[in-house]
């Protein structure tokens, strides 16, 4: 049969170039140059323009990470559900001209033992998949000198059908997708059933284990025409020399780490004060979070604060009280998202003891599994808890949906708009991997990811982890040990959905998942929810609440152009070619914004709640969080300074490890454990005299989230 070879995106390369290559576009006015190609306006902050012009991108360029598929990933990808699941490695590739990086595929043959981070490697034509008109053509990486892959003339024959190998065959676990992570372990569960795979313990991994549920094969998405060749006259093969010098990529997971892990503190007013030691909890209980708090609300009224003053007038900084925090435990219930926020909901305004008739502003954190019921989640749980006048907000920001959420009551308070407001996110997650929504959108990076590579969110986190491996010398067995932490933490959590301690031995035994993380390095995706109420500090005094924990900062901050980390889900990075990388990566910039408002420093913390998508990403929140130093977070963790009883716990409540990620619930959840841990009502689980507490955690599309609580 006779087929056409088209690129699976028009545009992006020709696949019949004797000299193979990428194609981007270059700024004529700022030398801003882009991949995927901007063809519209030039995206330099600093740059209006708008010609652009096609250039080719270097051939060669050398590995700044790998990772490998060990499971079929979700259509978009095209696979055969019938032929066994050949895994594939995934490169990101260093273009030094360009400086930027680009992901793609290995060329069939190569795999992570045939690389490490700075092995040079070359762009070679690939075969995505083919259907009854169509060979449809990508790109992939070869190691230069060593094999595998084929040139444009050969690639037919080097490269066959898409079903024979690289191309795609099947996968099923957990993990990966549009707004979170990742795959589940079967450890003992708080109640619902388990996500993915079970696995023995102490059982070898097997190379490639079979999984139930296998996901259907997806029919051959129709992907468009290919457009007629660039009206634009020729470029140079490559951007011109950066007029900067190099800049050493430290950051592996969001960005170049600040150094050191001092932080300057800047103290926002005199009404807000640094909390310290002689402002002690005078909770001495460790009820557990669904306990009666009648007598904590008594000691609550009778203790002085520093910091309670309000705000002047207009202000949109400032302290909120959280007067009631309330969750359903995650799990996998096969139920409506409705009825666990519902019953979290109910739960925070209990704890709060107010009715819900007083709350005057809900805002919601949406979910996109729950049509749209899931889309305006606000207006979806104030009509399940009985329409009453409040005005409504829903906000949708991935992983850091909780966080806007907050940050939206937080400032409706502030500016007088309510007093009592309420925070609500819930998610009823699907088994396997997230994946992107249905239909065929070119022009949608989350899809594309998955259309062109696979790459799921657990491909990313072991692109992180190879990273730190290469750069610090973090080993395999640093990894599990933040698991072996955090499921400790999490078997004292009435809430959590594992609560089952899990030993090193254990993770080292469960299956691979994306090299070299493992199944148990990676969180799965649950059912849960959070709430809650929130309030200005003049309401909190009036109805007898003196000392409540308050929010003092929320960052939702965003990154700075360029961007030189890959990120999730971004096929490449800016190019820092004609503007010089910040001096501040992303993810750090979301903790020092939040610690800048707050006016504390990393040295003020008392624990840390950070978003664990996988262990190695943990080790990096705590550089970005300036807990220590770049490379530093390893050796953080050995010391047992963030283990409870630690210096500075990190993930008291379990973290993602022990609940998996109910995506616009976390972010609230994790402020739900700041408040019982404030409040000294976190039961076994309970950091001593904690006064401060911080929560991170980042969305895709660059969406920061930061909150900072005190008491």
């Amino acid at each position: 049969m006779s087929r056409t070879r088209k690129p699976v995106v028009p545009g992006w390369f020709d696949p019949d170039a004797a000299d193979f290559r990428l194609l981007g576009t270059r700024c004529r006015a700022c030398g801003a140059v882009f991949f995927p190609r901007e063809d519209t306006f030039c995206r330099n902050p600093a740059c209006t323009s708008d010609d652009l012009a096609e250039v080719p991108l270097s051939r060669r360029g050398t590995v700044w990470s790998y990772t490998d598929a060990r499971y079929r990933p979700p259509a978009p990808y095209v696979s055969d559900p019938d032929a066994s699941w050949q895994p594939y490695t995934l490169v990101a590739v260093e273009l030094a001209a360009e400086r930027m990086v680009v992901l793609g595929q290995a060329a069939p043959g190569v795999g992570v033992a045939d690389l490490t981070v700075g092995t040079e490697v070359e762009l070679v034509p690939g075969v995505l998949n083919e259907d009854d008109g169509h060979t449809w053509m990508t790109w992939r990486w070869r190691v230069v000198g060593g094999g595998g892959g084929g040139d444009s003339r050969a690639v037919a024959a080097s490269l066959g059908p898409a079903a024979a190998g690289a191309g795609g065959v099947s996968s099923d676990l957990a993990g990966g997708g549009a707004g979170g992570a990742s795959l589940g372990p079967a450890a003992a569960e708080a109640g619902g059933a388990s996500l993915g795979q079970a696995v023995p313990e102490a059982t070898p991994a097997s190379p490639c284990p079979p999984v139930p549920e296998a996901v259907p094969a997806s029919p051959h998405p129709p992907v468009p025409e290919a457009t007629p060749a660039s009206p634009h006259p020729p470029v140079p093969e490559a951007a011109p020399a950066s007029p900067h010098p190099p800049t050493p990529r430290r950051g592996v997971g969001g960005g170049e780490k600040t150094k050191g892990a001092g932080g300057r503190r800047v103290y926002r007013s005199a009404g807000h004060p640094p909390p310290t030691a002689s402002q002690g909890s005078t909770h001495a209980g460790h009820a557990p979070p669904s306990a009666d708090r009648g007598s904590s609300r008594e000691a609550q009224a009778n203790t002085s604060a520093s910091h309670d003053s309000e705000p002047s007038t207009g202000s949109l900084t400032g302290d909120v009280a959280v007067l009631g925090a309330g969750m359903h435990p995650w799990g996998k219930w096969g139920r409506s998202f409705v009825e666990y926020g519902t019953k979290a909901v109910r739960d925070a305004l209990a704890d709060a003891g107010l009715d819900w008739r007083e709350v005057q502003s809900v805002v919601g954190a949406d979910t996109v599994r729950g049509g749209y019921p899931g889309y305006v989640a606000g207006a979806t749980f104030a009509k399940a808890l009985g329409w009453q006048g409040a005005r409504v907000t829903s906000v949708y920001a991935a992983c850091a949906s909780g966080a806007q959420a907050i940050g939206t009551a937080r400032v409706q308070i502030l500016s007088g708009l309510a007093e009592v407001a309420l925070v609500v996110g819930a998610d009823a997650a699907p088994k396997g991997f997230f994946a992107p929504a249905g239909g065929d959108r070119p022009d949608d990076p989350d899809w594309l990811r998955f259309r062109l590579l696979g790459a799921t969110n657990p491909a990313y986190f072991g692109l992180y982890a190879r990273r730190r491996m290469a750069l610090y010398g973090d080993t395999a067995d640093d990894f599990a040990q933040v698991k072996v932490k955090n499921s400790a933490a999490g078997a004292a959590n009435p809430y959590a959905r594992y609560r089952k301690r899990v030993t090193a031995q254990e993770v080292a035994a469960s299956a691979v998942v994306s090299d070299p993380l493992r199944l148990l390095d990676i969180c799965a995706t649950s059912d849960g929810a959070a709430a809650l109420v929130l309030t200005s500090m003049d309401f909190a005094r009036r109805h007898g609440v003196a000392d409540p924990v308050r929010i003092r900062a929320v960052s939702t901050a965003t990154p700075h152009y360029p961007r030189t980390v890959l990120d999730l889900p971004d096929i490449a990075t800016d190019s820092s070619a004609a503007v010089p990388e910040p001096a501040t990566g992303f993810r750090a910039s979301i903790a020092h914004t939040a610690y800048e408002e707050a006016g504390i420093g990393p040295e003020d913390l008392s624990l840390a709640e950070v978003y664990d998508l996988s262990t190695a990403l943990e080790l990096e929140w705590y550089e970005d969080l300036r807990l220590c130093g770049a490379g530093e977070g390893a050796k953080l963790l050995r010391d047992g300074a963030t283990a409870l009883g630690g210096r500075l716990p990190v993930n008291a409540s379990g973290g993602l490890a022990s609940f998996g990620e109910a995506v616009p619930a976390q972010a609230i959840a994790q402020v739900c454990e700041l408040t019982w841990q404030l409040r000294g009502q976190a039961g076994a689980r309970q950091v001593a005299g904690a006064r401060v507490g911080v929560t991170a955690n980042q969305g895709l599309f660059g969406h920061g989230s930061a909150v900072v609580a005190v008491r």
